[in-house]
């Protein structure tokens, strides 16, 4: 293999994990971005960078003709996509070999074959691989609706070119299906322009399991094992480990033959995940698909074999042979990885966006981390939600889930909300611990605990603030704080403090009492400490002898609590007025709005429409998710407040419902 250019047509935490295979190979990395993201690491990390005027940022990881004209002019010999829509594109990849570029991944012919649900329902069939029970689609619904009451509920209706979890909905019963199915039908057209579909048995309680497997253009082929991707949410992963555990050995070697097999038969090269659905009671397994890219979740793998396969994609593309015999793959330990998302897992897993105000990531042998993010960074909403993926690997898997616990809580990441917290806690949970967690165990309601109740957290922020105007830190409030003086002893002063987050305002009162310290909020009493300190942001403080601490980042008057990451809380120097915001008395619950910035991609009723609770109205797409809203009651639709492609911001009122006159 030659050493060339890599032009690496993705951003963020896979470029740079890219960039740093590049590196290794002594490859010269070249990544393109749009004047945002000019400070971003991945422009930093690459060897080159190529900044491209365009309307849209998004439109850059989108235009195949402009990252092969950008790649013809710098002098490129290969294009990595990394993962996503390029990555999965046959269009593409054919559009790289026509123009005498190298595309980093299978032949067109395959990812045509394999991205397609239908055809690759058929293709591993033929293969000798196990299939759920389904059938294609067909134009005319009442066939479809014949053959669904057919073969029973419950049903998945998937897009046919979907991934990632998109265009899948669940069907319960007959009188569902047909709404269902125009759901899906308008969803994947609008993501994949595509709107045909395959209707599946639904396996519930199911696990997810994935063989990696590798091969090259000379007929070599191997698997590097697999790795278990059960913990989802809206058919989209949240932790993945490796190996799978807990399944016997006869399926497990069942699993990395069917998948070799399936390869073999339609000549694939470079490398590629076969997907498989594993039903622990009955001990059967069921091809769910195959992903003709590298995966997100491939960190893991690398980790208990120590084969870097983002390398051997390059070394793959460029022509050498796969020189590592299936006896040669060994694993060694447990290895888990939970995906950083900017997302809130307590309002429904909703995207959040906004700027990195902080960010430390843990150290550690046995930890790592690809980030695509860095303190101060702007996380917007037209690209995935996706910061960073955090992976350990220990010995066994008991190991790994404590250091991994260790790991999240030394992670500081404030300015958006995040899925660190609640990861930790199926982490934690009894199903995981015992491995009978399934892939619809968190849509079909999971309980998290919730974050630390709002007063709870005010109060920390108000020892904290009060902790720095002890140390003479902030000297400039203190003549506009009447009670507040430096002195040897604050003994029986009340000192008040003041905050205010979006609109709420909460006054604290801090008072000593004897040995202690008691704060209340909002005139309730919170807490009662002996003893607090602050250094290095962490607020350590003692209640009934029992120590306790927290995170809390500040800048200027700004505080941000660990617990609420994504808020920050103003400290004020007196108080303000309260002011009200909203849609006026009583029609809240006939207001629909938008729960998260996004863009309106489909407006389902109009003016004068009735609509039942619970019927579909709208549906906005955030970060790749596609959300619909439902009408609350029976009502009437009074006005429409957006129109379709409009950018929204959460909060936005969409649609001004009445009631019904019966």
């Amino acid at each position: 293999m030659t050493p060339c250019a890599i032009l690496i047509a993705n951003r963020g935490e896979i470029a740079v994990r890219i960039i740093r295979a590049c590196s290794d190979l002594g490859m010269q990395s070249i990544a393109l971005h749009t004047y945002a993201e000019c400070d971003s690491l991945f422009v930093h990390l690459a060897d080159r960078a190529i900044c491209v005027d365009v309307t849209s940022d998004l439109s850059v990881y989108l235009d195949g003709a402009l990252i092969i004209k950008t790649a013809i002019d710098a002098g490129a010999r290969a294009i990595h996509p990394g993962y996503g829509f390029l990555a999965e594109s046959a269009d593409f990849a054919q559009q790289c070999e026509d123009n005498g570029l190298i595309f980093v991944g299978p032949e067109a012919r395959i990812i045509d074959l394999m991205g397609n649900k239908e055809t690759a329902r058929k293709v591993a069939a033929q293969s000798g691989v196990s299939i759920v029970p389904g059938f294609d689609d067909s134009s005319d619904v009442s066939v479809l609706l014949e053959q669904a009451d057919r073969l029973g509920y419950p049903l998945m209706i998937k897009a046919c070119a979907g991934g990632g979890g998109k265009g899948m909905r669940k069907v319960s019963g007959s009188n569902d299906f047909v709404r269902t199915l125009y759901t899906v039908r308008q969803e994947a057209n609008a993501a994949f322009a595509n709107d045909s579909v395959i209707v599946e048995r639904c396996l519930s309680a199911c696990r997810h399991v994935e063989v990696q497997v590798l091969a090259d253009k000379h007929g070599h082929c191997i698997h590097l094992f697999d790795r278990d991707c059960s913990w989802q949410r809206r058919h989209q992963k949240l932790i993945e480990e490796a190996p799978a555990k807990n399944i016997p050995q006869h399926i497990r070697e069942a699993m990395f033959t069917q998948a070799l097999m399936l390869c073999k038969h339609i000549g694939y090269c470079n490398a590629g995940t076969v997907e498989f659905l594993y039903d622990a009671q009955d001990q059967v397994f069921y091809f769910l698909e195959m992903n003709t890219r590298l995966q997100v979740e491939h960190a893991v793998t690398e980790m208990i074999t120590g084969i870097d396969i983002v390398q051997w994609q390059l070394r793959i593309a460029l022509g050498d042979i796969l020189d590592l015999a299936q006896v040669d793959v060994t694993s060694s330990g447990h290895s888990i990885e939970v995906r950083v998302l900017a997302e809130d897992p307590y309002s429904g897993f909703r995207p959040d966006i906004g700027g990195i105000e902080y960010l430390q990531w843990p150290q550690g042998d046995k930890i790592r981390v690809d980030s695509g993010v860095q303190a101060k960074d702007h996380v917007g909403m037209q690209y995935d939600s996706m910061l960073a993926k955090l992976i350990v690997h220990e010995g066994d898997r008991q190991g790994a889930i404590q250091s991994l616990h260790a790991a999240i809580n030394n992670t500081r990441l404030i300015g958006v909300a995040n899925t660190l917290k609640a990861q930790q806690q199926l982490l934690l949970s009894t199903e995981f611990q015992n491995l009978t967690h399934t892939t619809d165990l968190l849509d079909n309601g999971f309980c998290f605990a919730e974050p630390k109740d709002v007063l709870a957290i005010v109060t920390e922020l108000a020892l904290t603030r009060f902790l720095l105007l002890l140390k003479g830190k902030d000297n400039s409030i203190w003549t506009t704080l009447a009670g507040w003086r430096i002195t040897d002893t604050i003994k029986g002063a009340r000192h008040w403090l003041y905050f205010e987050k979006h609109g709420e305002h909460y006054s604290v009162c801090i008072q000593q009492q004897n040995e202690t310290l008691s704060c209340s909020v909002n005139d309730v009493e919170t807490l009662v400490v002996q003893s607090a300190s602050f250094d290095n942001y962490v607020l350590r403080y003692y209640v009934s002898e029992e120590s306790c601490e927290c995170f809390i980042y500040h800048h200027q008057s700004s505080f941000w609590h660990s617990e609420c990451s994504e808020i920050g809380f103003t400290s004020l120097a007196q108080p303000a007025e309260r002011s009200s915001i909203g849609w006026g008395q009583g029609d809240d619950a006939l207001a629909i709005v938008a729960p998260m910035p996004g863009r309106v991609v489909e407006l389902l009723v109009g003016v004068g429409d009735q609509v039942e609770e619970g019927e579909a109205v709208c549906v906005i797409e955030a970060m790749k998710q596609f959300l619909t809203l439902t009408a609350p009651s029976t009502a009437t639709v009074k006005s429409l407040r957006c129109e379709i492609g409009q950018s929204v911001n959460q909060h936005i009122l969409l649609l001004e419902l009445e009631e019904r006159n019966e």
